[in-house]
């Protein structure tokens, strides 16, 4: 089976894109309308601040460490539906389980009562439904990234696709948020279905399988077969007059040479996965000193000593897991494994730059979406969230949320509005000019708010991060295709047998689970920040300092 090498004018048109990224809007649609529900939900059956905390952490733990290894399994699947369309069908099963459980979960466990204790049963499923849904919101972007990524083979064309899938993801945020807005308590079907909490995830399953159904239809994801998937690999020949000549010799040693797997009829290298080195345990491999460019050790600066470390808050925790239950795997799962730490010991160091970025970037504009509501509602409305229900300060720090939730339907709204303009700009002024735009106006805005008071003049410097936003979800994901696509000009600190044999599933994997380990992070330290200064402006003036880090590693990039 002979894969395609161009673009069918269809699978890059704007029609084609908005149906497949449906999903994304789906997906966008539930999580941001069921996480700005789920915390009143949890408290009012009875979970603690500390317990809720702990499994609403569990999700993201667990997508932090199976991504890696699903882009691998995306990569080298084999199904007659295509490589990335099952596991947009698991993730959307897996959600929808999740939503039905959730507003039944008490009920069900009284049910279960005979036979186990009602009450903890009923807590012990609602809090898989919560770590479920979180899990599969986390890993749910990665198949429609990878099929558009698949498909574009040009910089004009990933940049189309991704300011479509931000589109889509910043309308499933306002639609999101519109329908937590509106007072269903007022409508029919509140009644029918049986208070607020069945007919709100009823809504939201109603939209998901509604939005997944077409790009589960219509998604242009051709299947392939095992003999597709096998590199070929150039072997030393007699000389002809044919072949292609060698690379000099350096340190006595062949640098490379041009193999007769690039000719015309070969697969592309982004569809090709990495190759099983071995059935042995993946071993953990921290290289900060040196990089490895074809056989040669060169000495690292301190700058990017400093991005060799910073690599390593994502390497070691997966490769560590990965290590630790590859004894417990079934042997077929024992492949992903090691494919997934061989691609984490032989990542280029122009990947790994990207990982910092988007880890950095996202820690900035995620914390900013976590805790504004929180700023606004402390810092300008000087209310309190711990003072008794009906009192002054717990008052105005409600009033504040409301606020601060319109402030960042601003910023949904204003993303998607870019997301109409960013494929231009790309095109006029570069793809690394267009990120460093994006995240200098955030700095700006943040740092603004830090001095001033007025909400109004706040909500508009809410409304300009939308900006950040999209650009962080779609530049970086647009760097990495072309990086795929190009991998001779930018993977040339790696051993040319591993830059020619990497799929892509496992690197955009890479980069979504930065994205989840920017959760992670904003959670934990602006957190501290915020109980060292005892005030809530260190959330904007964390943000701020991650958005001007960002904004220095975004120009050490290539492109």
């Amino acid at each position: 089976m002979k894969m395609a090498t161009e673009t069918h004018p269809a699978h890059s048109s704007y029609f084609y894109l908005v149906i497949l990224n449906l999903y994304t809007f789906g997906i966008e649609l539930c999580s941001s309308a069921s996480f700005s529900y789920l915390p009143p939900l949890l408290l009012e059956t009875g979970f603690s601040e500390t317990m809720m905390s702990i499994v609403m952490a569990l999700g993201p733990f667990f997508a932090l460490i199976v991504l890696p290894c699903l882009g691998t399994a995306s990569d080298q699947c084999t199904s007659r539906y295509g490589r990335r369309r099952p596991f947009i069908l698991v993730v959307t099963i897996c959600i929808s389980i999740s939503l039905v459980l959730l507003p039944n979960g008490m009920d069900l466990g009284l049910k279960l009562g005979n036979f186990l204790p009602g009450r903890f049963t009923g807590l012990a499923i609602i809090s898989f439904s919560v770590i479920l849904l979180d899990f599969g919101s986390q890993i749910s972007l990665l198949p429609v990234e990878l099929i558009m990524s698949d498909q574009c083979k040009s910089e004009v064309q990933l940049n189309k696709a991704y300011s479509v899938f931000n589109f889509m993801l910043s309308l499933g945020s306002c639609c999101g948020y519109v329908v937590l807005c509106i007072d269903w308590n007022k409508t029919d079907l509140f009644a029918v279905l049986g208070g607020k909490e069945h007919m709100i995830f009823a809504i939201l399953l109603f939209l998901l399988l509604i939005s997944a159904l077409p790009t589960l239809l219509f998604a242009h994801d051709p299947p392939v077969t095992t003999r597709d998937l096998q590199p070929k690999i150039s072997t030393q020949t007699p000389s002809t007059g044919n072949q292609a000549p060698t690379h000099p010799k350096q340190n006595g040693k062949t640098t490379g040479s041009v193999p007769t797997s690039l000719s015309n009829n070969s697969p592309r290298h982004d569809q090709i996965p990495p190759i099983v080195l071995s059935t042995n345990p993946p071993s953990i491999s921290i290289n900060v000193p040196t990089v490895v460019t074809l056989g040669m050790p060169i000495s690292v600066s301190r700058r990017h000593l400093i991005v060799q470390i910073a690599y390593q808050f994502i390497n070691i925790p997966i490769t560590c897991v990965c290590t630790c239950i590859y004894f417990v795997v079934p042997k077929s799962y024992q492949t992903y494994l090691s494919d997934t730490v061989h691609s984490l010991r032989t990542m280029p160091s122009v990947l790994r730059k990207l990982c910092i970025v988007n880890l950095l970037t996202c820690m900035a504009v995620m914390g900013f979406k976590l805790y504004f509501t929180d700023y606004v509602g402390e810092a300008l409305y000087h209310g309190n969230p711990d003072s008794p229900l009906n009192s002054l300060p717990r008052q105005s720090y409600e009033n504040g949320i409301r606020m601060a939730s319109l402030g960042l339907l601003l910023q949904s709204i204003t993303s998607a509005m870019f997301s109409f303009v960013l494929n231009h700009l790309v095109i006029s002024y570069g793809t690394i000019s267009t990120f460093l735009f994006g995240m200098l106006s955030f700095v700006v805005m943040t740092a603004l708010m830090l001095v001033v008071e007025d909400i109004s003049l706040t909500l508009i410097l809410a409304a300009f991060t939308g900006f950040a936003s999209a650009t962080t979800n779609s530049l970086p994901f647009t760097l990495l295709s072309s990086y795929h696509q190009n991998q001779e000009k930018y993977y040339s600190d790696t051993e040319i047998q591993d830059s020619r044999q990497r799929g892509i599933g496992v690197d955009m994997a890479l980069l979504d689970s930065a994205y989840v380990l920017s959760e992670v992070l904003s959670s934990f330290l602006f957190g501290i920040a915020v109980e060292i200064t005892g005030t809530t402006l260190s959330y904007m003036f964390c943000c701020c300092v991650c958005g001007l880090l960002g904004c220095y590693y975004v120009l050490q990039l290539k492109c």
